[in-house]
Formats: C-alpha cells, structure tokens, sequence
C-alpha cells in the first residue's frame, strides 16, 4: 500500500457541531496517524487520553470509489500521541494514534463494527491463480483492409468456492476497462470474498482469514507479500453494486518499503500455484493447519515480514519455528505423556534430594531434546533433505545443534564446530526447506508430489548443486 494522506474535519460521536480540521496521514504498513489544529479533549477525555472512536470526512480520500457518502471515516482504538499550545494562536493542537481507519462509514456503536462479510485482495494472489483467467488469447488479425476481426475475447469465470471455519471463501475474478477514443485497455483483478454465519470484528476477521491467507502468499512465493485491499460489510456482497464495502486500513505486518517497490514473484517461481491443488480442499486445509500450528507459523512467516539484520539472530528462531511445529503434533504430545509418566516412576525410586535435582534441571514435564526432534524431522522428509545434505543427515543435525551452542553461549571452544557466515546462511535455508516440507506433507501432498514442486524451485536447485559439489571436495579430500 501507497503512504498517502488526506485533510478534512474530525469530530467525537454526537458533537458534530463541534469539528475541527485536521489531517489524516498512513504509512505504507498502515500505521494512522490524526494531527488535529484543535482539541477534541473533554476534562473527562483528557484524563484518559483515550477516545475510543473519531468521525469525519475527508476531502479526496484514495479510496472514494469505494464509499456511499462522499468521504466518510471512522478511527477506532485512537490515542492521544501528543498536544501542544500554538504560540501565535494559543491555541491547542493534538495528535492521535488510531488502531483502525474505516473509509466509507460513521460507526459508532459496538455492533456496528462487527461485519459478516469480507473481501481481500493479496499481492502475489493474481500470479498464484494465473491459469484461472476470462482472456482468450487469440492472434492479431490480419487481413483486407475492410475486413473487421476480433482482437479480444472474454470468457466469465464462475467462482471458485471452498467451505472455511464458520463461513464460505470465494475466490473471484473481476474485471475492469479504461476506454479513450484510440485506446482500449481491460484489466483483471483476482481476490478473495468470505461470508461468515455470524458476524465477526475487523480484528477477527484479521486473525482467521488476513494473516493466514497473507501467509499463504508469503509462503509459495517465499517472500513476503503484503495485504493490498481489505473490505468488510455487514450483509451479503453484491458484486455489482458500487458502494458497498467499508475499505479497512490498519498496522500490517510487513515492513515498510525502503525505497521503490519490491519486485513481483511470477507464477513460475512459486513453490506451487492454483494448478497445483484442488481449490476447495487446499483452502480448508490451509487454515486449519495454519491454526494449529499457529505459533510456528507465526515464527516462522515473522523471520520474513521483520528479519533480524544479523543470521545468528535469525537462525535460532528458524529452529524454533521446527521445534515448535513438531511439539504440536498429535504423536510428539503422545510421547510427551508417555515421558512424564516414565520420569515419574524414575523419580519416585531416587532419593528425595536426587529427584529434586533433577526436576530443578529438567522440570515436572520434560520437553524432547532438540537432536533427537531434528533427527526425526530429517528422517521424515528424506527426500527432500537428502540431495541437502548429501545424504549425511547424522552430520546436519549435528552442525545444526553445535551452532545454535555457539551462538547461545558464545564459548570458544564450540566456535569450530559452528557454522558462520555463507555457510550458516545456506545451512538455514535447508531448515527452512524442511519446514515447508513439514507443511506440505500436514496440507495433504504427497511426498512424491513434494519432491517435483522442490525440483523446479530456483532456489532448492540451487542449494543441491552447493552441495554437491562440497561433498565432491570432501570426498576428494578423503
């Protein structure tokens, strides 16, 4: 999303009449900012610094197509940043943090901010779905001068349709024209439409469906991809209607860009597209495991939308991210009790004092140790860590612990054990390839399904050839 900002006059709930200008300024990731010539402070107000909603209208809002009133918003979640006494005027002014901007409605009471409808356009979702398009290609005509042929055909696409937790998701495909006296120009846009059974807030809607199918995006383009339209509506959609949905602004989780725009992922550089699943039982999938691997997925997508400047900062929370994953699995929390029973019996035939020792080192409830989740992990998914790791995954794990030993304890003698720069960069990489793998296997592809999406990935071809040729040297060594 572009940074923009928009003037106009803004108001508390039921004092209209008591406006004042100001300015509305978002960043690029969304973060709101109202810097007001003027005070909305009651005595009571002030106290808390809090107000939970502002009104107003704003003069050329970037969203004005989408609004029923001219330029209609709502902040909701505003707090009081600051407030100063102009010099010339002795006047105060004010700045407010806002956690949400609703363009193309006044909101006011609590149930007015719960929706049962929500549309979403991803970057990075067009290229994913490229095959699921109205355009029929045809060649240039060519022919006597008098002779009219067509030059473009369209074809509608019926909805892609999935049933999801508490709802119904739609993948659409929309189309838009811009037409002079010498140019004909269409434009296709592709996006997500969800309609809930009960009616949900913004950050509800955010946290079910935003984020993951953000993730998703960030995840077959293996980059991350930011949220470039977020609709809600309290009814039914009508597609055909303009006017009807309430565009939604707020914090996103990918950084802000720093100079230009990041450079699209083409579908050919996807880990997989739509071709490569069915529809309506990926999308399903996609959310529920994403939810109940939540806090590796939240690790994991969060190394990407904000990354740490230096790897072995990186690097641990990328093992995390598997430690995690493999923690909440049915089987690791089967074995999980199975251990704690066993360390029961074990603690009950030491002495007191032996057994409390243990237990202020190990705790009541002991979590595997991180080798043996690795090795099982590496085992797994062979096919895909083997042409890694040339097969050596004894070898890997034990590179893995030794540098995450270093760069938690930092001791000298474990520093040539560990991996450091190009290789601890590249050693990370393949962890990241086996967390991918453990999430395509939990999304229900096969494992020869998932060694061909690794085979045309740029990036695992890559890693392999590295490999290669360092266990050819190796081995020439030997």
């Amino acid at each position: 999303m572009q940074a923009f900002e928009c003037t106009g006059q803004w108001w508390l709930p039921d004092k209209e009449k008591e406006c004042i200008a100001g300015t509305l300024k978002v960043s690029e990731s969304g973060n709101l900012r109202l810097w007001l010539l003027g005070s909305l402070h009651t005595a009571e107000t002030f106290e808390s610094k809090i107000c939970p909603v502002i009104l107003g209208w704003v003069d050329k809002s970037p969203f004005g197509h989408f609004v029923t009133v001219d330029d209609i918003v709502t902040l909701s979640g505003c707090m009081l940043g600051g407030s100063t006494v102009g010099s010339a005027t002795n006047s105060p002014r004010e700045n407010y943090h806002a956690s949400r901007a609703y363009f193309g409605a006044h909101l006011t009471k609590e149930q007015e901010f719960t929706f049962k409808c929500m549309s979403l356009r991803l970057a990075g979702l067009s290229e994913w779905a490229h095959n699921y398009s109205g355009f029929v290609a045809e060649p240039f005509p060519a022919g006597k001068p008098d002779e009219s042929r067509p030059v473009l055909r369209y074809a509608h696409q019926n909805p892609l349709v999935a049933n999801v937790p508490n709802g119904q998701l739609t993948l659409a495909v929309g189309i838009s024209s811009h037409l002079t006296h010498r140019e004909r120009s269409f434009r296709e846009s592709v996006g997500f439409d969800i309609s809930c059974e009960t009616a949900k807030t913004s950050d509800q809607f955010n946290a079910e469906y935003v984020y993951p199918l953000q993730n998703l995006m960030t995840f077959v383009c293996d980059r991350p991809q930011a949220v470039e339209e977020f609709g809600l509506r309290a009814g039914e959609f009508q597609m055909d209607v303009a006017g009807t949905k309430i565009r939604v602004i707020g914090p996103r989780v990918q950084p802000e860009e720093e100079g230009g725009v990041s450079e699209p992922v083409h579908f050919f550089q996807m880990l997989f597209t739509l071709a490569d699943v069915h529809f309506a039982e990926f999308i399903g999938k996609w959310l529920g495991v994403t939810a109940k691997y939540q806090d590796a997925c939240s690790v994991f997508f969060g190394l990407q939308y904000g990354p740490p400047a230096y790897l072995d900062l990186a690097f641990p929370s990328v093992v995390q991210s598997l430690y995690l994953y493999y923690s909440r699995r049915e089987d690791a929390v089967a074995t999980r009790v199975e251990e704690e029973r066993r360390l029961k019996d074990i603690l009950a035939a030491l002495p007191v004092t032996d057994a409390d020792w243990i237990v202020d080192r190990l705790g009541g409830q002991p979590f595997p140790p991180l080798h043996i989740v690795l090795r099982e992990l590496v085992e797994e998914h062979s096919n895909t860590m083997n042409p890694l790791v040339s097969s050596r995954q004894d070898r890997f794990v034990n590179e893995v612990i030794n540098t995450l030993k270093y760069s938690m304890f930092r001791e000298a003698d474990m520093e040539l054990a560990a991996r450091h720069g190009a290789d601890l960069y590249w050693m990370m990489q393949k962890l990241r390839f086996l967390f991918k793998s453990c999430m395509l296997r939990e999304l229900g592809f096969k494992v020869e399904k998932i060694t061909e999406l690794f085979q045309r990935n740029g990036l695992y071809k890559h890693i392999c050839e590295i490999e290669s040729v360092e266990e050819a040297c190796r081995s020439g060594r030997n």
